[in-house]
């Protein structure tokens, strides 16, 4: 009787730009390829190296000096095959590393980018040499910003130069973070297939113009929606268990949810101007301000302060998912 060949489970490399939102989502598509647990690599920075978003220009200048050829000699020494794991049979990068894609290739692998959000955000992206041509972009000093956009194909006077992504509203053309943008969005149609983070029924016009440009288009999200999350008595530290305990005792849909992320900085005048916004408009709201967010600068005294006022709480951290998912949560 001839023997049936046993199946080798494929060896997928998941390579995520390396900023917290783009890492977590990742984890999610990693979690899902996976039957079983995986480890977690330390990025092999000293504990004390500077993380913070005022020094984003860094990290990409790392990821071209260092990243590039390390990953390079990673996939030369063959060392994700070792110790008894298959070789290698395709790379999932974030689609800002689009570097991946032609070392992969020299190895003979195929790459898959992968986006965290929307299609209407890569089909804007896409279309900015457009908006160059046109005349659209970059933007005059005294520019509308309630101006509709016309030229991004299938969502003629649908966004207004307000709703573009910050670094697609500057005055320069050459500005060194949008043609970053722009090249490796288009590099992205040199990979072998394109994994967009959304969903057809909410993003279809979009979807299909991208899928005109990419016909390996894999629309696979929202990945987190896979994920309830986890609401466990030792997942979080006392502080980070009262920020949800507060909410709880918050009326339905009564909070106002504000988080900048972890690569926004502000200066203490903006803080301040955020604050008495927030108290000022008399609803509840929880504040995310991160040491980071500050960039070095003092935190106002307005902020620590009135933390004892009974409308508003101000934390370091706070578990977004289960935030944005709480019955006490009416905006964010």
């Amino acid at each position: 009787m001839e023997q049936v060949p046993t199946l080798v489970p494929p060896h997928v490399l998941v390579f995520p730009f390396p900023v917290q939102s783009h890492v977590n989502v990742m984890l999610n598509l990693a979690e899902i390829f996976s039957i079983s647990g995986f480890q977690a690599i330390s990025d092999g920075l000293p504990l004390d190296h500077p993380r913070t978003g005022d020094r984003v220009k860094e990290l990409f200048d790392s990821i071209n000096v260092t990243t590039k050829p390390q990953f390079r000699n990673v996939l030369k020494s063959r060392a994700l095959s070792s110790n008894g794991r298959a070789p290698l049979t395709c790379i999932i990068a974030d689609g800002i590393m689009s570097f991946t894609i032609d070392i992969a290739q020299d190895f003979g692998l195929p790459t898959i980018l992968f986006r965290p959000f929307s299609a209407t955000c890569f089909w804007t992206l896409f279309c900015v040499p457009k908006l160059i041509q046109a005349g659209e972009l970059p933007l005059k000093e005294d520019s509308d910003m309630d101006r509709l956009v016309e030229n991004i194909p299938g969502m003629e006077r649908v966004l207004r130069v307000r709703d573009l992504p910050s670094f697609c509203r500057v005055e320069d053309a050459a500005d060194p973070q949008l043609q970053h943008v722009v090249s490796e969005t288009h590099r992205a149609t040199g990979a072998h297939g394109l994994i967009l983070n959304t969903l057809e029924d909410l993003e279809e016009p979009a979807l299909a113009r991208i899928r005109a440009n990419f016909p390996k288009l894999y629309v696979i999200g929202p990945l987190h929606g896979y994920f309830r999350p986890l609401r466990s008595p030792n997942s979080l530290s006392r502080q980070h268990r009262n920020c949800v305990e507060w909410l709880d005792d918050q009326p339905l849909k009564s909070v106002v949810f504000v988080s900048f992320g972890n690569m926004t900085v502000l200066k203490s005048q903006q803080l301040v101007e955020f604050w008495y916004g927030l108290v000022n408009s008399g609803k509840p709201f929880l504040w995310v301000v991160p040491a980071n967010l500050t960039a070095g600068c003092r935190i106002p005294t307005e902020l620590i302060e009135g933390n004892g006022n009974i409308r508003g709480k101000v934390v370091d951290w706070a578990p977004q998912e289960e935030v944005l998912s709480h019955p006490a949560t009416g905006g964010f």
